[in-house]
């Protein structure tokens, strides 16, 4: 076998190489949606259900972590189901403690996010609708005047999660930083849809 020839068939098995590694490369990457354990929304599910405030637990050193996990951030979570009812997120807030609330889709993508400064009068009113529930409540309501100022968001997927974070920089903030979490109300709040 002259030299030329020896080239040739290094190159077609460096060639053939590449190609066997990038379609590998490529099934890898389209299977691992499909060998996920579980989005964010179903491993959340198993600490609460919908409609629910609930506080994660602190991470600790070994133990598994749940979605969203920062050790210095106390965090509570709602999550919540739009095929059924709104969702109404209600509560009192400190003026010169940060607050912070995001929400999420059901995998975890965030398509709303907010500070304490958004409260009026350190309260603060949201109410997370579908399209059809906004229509609805549109539709239905009257110019109330009197009625309590809410802020009303539309959720591009009918379930999701609400993250609700007080940071604790230092530990023996953390026991307040739950207690400021945990003063939002997280509950159902049924609309009539035709």
């Amino acid at each position: 076998m002259n030299p030329t020839d020896r080239f040739l068939a290094a190159a077609l098995l460096v060639f053939a190489t590449l190609c066997v590694a990038g379609i590998v490369h490529i099934v890898a990457i389209l299977a691992i949606p499909r060998l996920v354990e579980a989005d964010p929304f179903a491993r959340l599910s198993a600490l609460t259900e919908p409609g629910r405030m609930q506080l994660l637990p602190r991470p600790a050193p070994g133990a598994p972590l749940p979605p969203f996990s920062d050790p210095a951030v106390a965090r509570a979570v709602c999550l919540f189901d739009l095929s059924k009812t709104a969702l109404r997120l209600a509560g009192t807030i400190d003026a010169d403690r940060l607050l912070m609330l995001s929400f999420r889709t059901r995998d975890g993508h965030v398509f709303f996010a907010l500070t304490d400064r958004a409260a009026v009068r350190r309260e603060l009113n949201i109410l997370v609708l579908s399209p059809s529930q906004l229509e609805e409540i549109e539709t239905s309501a009257g110019t109330d005047e009197d009625a309590p100022q809410e802020l009303r968001l539309v959720a591009p997927a009918v379930q999701g999660i609400v993250l609700v974070d007080a940071p604790s920089p230092l530990p023996g903030e953390w026991p307040g930083a739950e207690e400021r979490v945990m003063r939002l109300r997280c509950e159902a709040e049924a609309i009539a849809v035709e």
